[in-house]
């Protein structure tokens, strides 16, 4: 039995990676730390009271403790006790981080072909630079990279599960849909490879849980148009006024900067254009389906989830079939 499957209120003692282990002050200005408790199957937050210092040297790292569950607004939730916090002996993260559902090399095929479906030379070119380029600049394999630090596909190879699953959501749509004289192909699928490669900068690495210093002032939208504008520049030999004239990258820059449809979650624009509006739907589908099957994978038949932010804190149902 896990740690954490035992009832409100009780005690448990159990091994898990702490993460983004941070000390603050209470209402009564006494410190506390918060984190989370990271298994390959859940990432669950806890509190230690009266914490000191010392809990700083516990961050991503591999802990041992025992606490109480002590669930908060009905989410799981875990008090520990700092005095019995003790490193384990094996301190190998993969034992604990989460990682795809597909393999590596499904990850690498799947975008070797996706890359090929784009047919407009032009926008082939662009991705396949982009791709090489950060594989070239940051410390961890790409495919290795999150897609996000909590939330949906959080996980190791979390940013190509997330970006392929589109992928596959947008042939399938393409192959069916009713509208397929509006949408240009290879715009779209240029637009759905690129929309997080940001991402890959925005985040240390690809087990840390955090931002660097570029996702944070920057974010990963501002990231990509910055790459298509170097990709302009550089490669095709663009001015920044030719950049602005150029309908191909015009096209693609607003993919990018609208893609997460509403101002107020983050887009620089609101969508325009056929293809930015399903790039924006399809983003929203796939990480609000991902984050439903991370509950549903420990959620029994006939049961109401905790509740879950990112799905406007809905408690979720698994029905019985």
């Amino acid at each position: 039995m896990a740690f954490y499957d035992i009832d409100n209120g009780q005690t448990t003692q159990g091994t898990a990676l702490f993460q983004e282990v941070d000390l603050r002050a209470g209402s009564s200005g006494k410190p506390y730390a918060s984190g989370f408790l990271t298994t390959k199957a859940k990432r669950i937050p806890f509190k230690v009271w009266d914490a000191s210092e010392n809990m700083r040297h516990f961050n991503n790292k591999i802990v041992t403790f025992s606490g109480k569950r002590n669930d908060y607004q009905d989410n799981l939730q875990f008090v520990l006790d700092e005095k019995n916090l003790k490193l384990a002996a094996d301190q190998t993260l993969a034992n604990y981080l989460p990682s795809s559902y597909w393999d590596k090399n499904t990850l690498k095929e799947d975008m070797r072909y996706f890359i090929k479906k784009i047919t407009d030379p032009d926008y082939q070119k662009i991705v396949s630079d982009l791709y090489k380029q950060v594989a070239q600049d940051i410390v961890d394999p790409l495919f290795d990279m999150p897609a996000a630090i909590r939330m949906h596909h959080a996980f190791i190879g979390g940013l190509y599960t997330h970006t392929l699953s589109m992928c596959f959501e947008a042939e399938g749509i393409l192959k069916n849909t009713i509208y397929q004289d509006q949408i240009n192909p290879s715009l779209l699928y240029a637009g759905v490879l690129l929309h997080d490669l940001g991402k890959a900068y925005a985040y240390t690495n690809s087990h840390d849980h955090a931002e660097s210093k570029a996702g944070q002032l920057l974010e990963h939208v501002a990231i990509v148009d910055g790459l298509l504008v170097a990709e302009g520049v550089k490669v095709f030999n663009l001015s920044y006024g030719q950049l602005l004239a150029n309908e191909k990258f015009l096209l693609l820059r607003h993919m990018v900067l609208s893609h997460h449809g509403r101002l107020e979650w983050g887009a620089a624009i609101k969508p325009a254009i056929p293809e930015a509006i399903l790039l924006h739907q399809l983003d929203l589908m796939d990480s609000r389906l991902e984050m439903m099957r991370e509950v549903y994978d420990d959620q029994q038949p006939d049961s109401f989830s905790d509740r879950i932010f990112g799905l406007d804190n809905i408690h979720l149902y698994r029905h019985g079939d």
